[in-house]
């Protein structure tokens, strides 16, 4: 499953996977990677470095995909993109989009792979001078739980990816 909103696709095309590889994510974001998935006592699937980083409440029972997302979500840094307006953007997407994929095909170890999704948003700041900035989070869909997305194209003003991991390993 691959879903995308206008937005994303004015960005990234009909095939935004297709920008990923392996070259653009982060060293930073390889060792977040290295540390490897992890599945908690209450069934939450989390990356082991970032649980680690993670102070928030812990899981509870009806919200482990609020939970995940929680522990899973980072901003993706672009301190070291030189590149300005567009260009810039799409540096940054590039690169929250490669992360985004390659965790997931690191994931094929979790008993829960095949729910586990990756959501990519780009967004301008709020800043007096707006610059792009991006966030990757995941989670499992699960069918006793609310989603954590319900309608990507309902989402106006950010670029929203939303992708599966037999599209990201598919």
């Amino acid at each position: 499953m691959i879903a995308t909103n206008w937005a994303m696709r004015q960005l990234a095309g009909s095939d935004p996977l297709a920008l990923a590889g392996p070259e653009a994510v982060t060293p930073a974001d390889r060792e977040v990677l290295a540390s490897g998935w992890k599945t908690e006592p209450s069934g939450a699937n989390v990356l082991a470095d970032l649980r680690a980083g993670y102070h928030g409440p812990a899981a509870r029972s009806g919200d482990l995909t609020g939970y995940e997302a929680a522990v899973n979500g980072r901003g993706v840094a672009d301190q070291d993109i030189v590149a300005e307006g567009k260009a810039r953007e799409r540096e940054l997407l590039v690169r929250a989009i490669s992360y985004a994929k390659q965790a997931l095909v690191e994931a094929r170890e979790l008993p829960d792979r095949d729910q586990l999704t990756a959501v990519v948003s780009l967004s301008m700041s709020g800043d007096d001078v707006p610059v792009p900035t991006a966030k990757v989070t995941y989670y499992v869909q699960r069918d006793d739980e609310r989603p954590y997305l319900r309608d990507v194209e309902g989402y106006a003003f950010e670029s929203m990816l939303v992708f599966d991991y037999a599209a990201a390993t598919g």
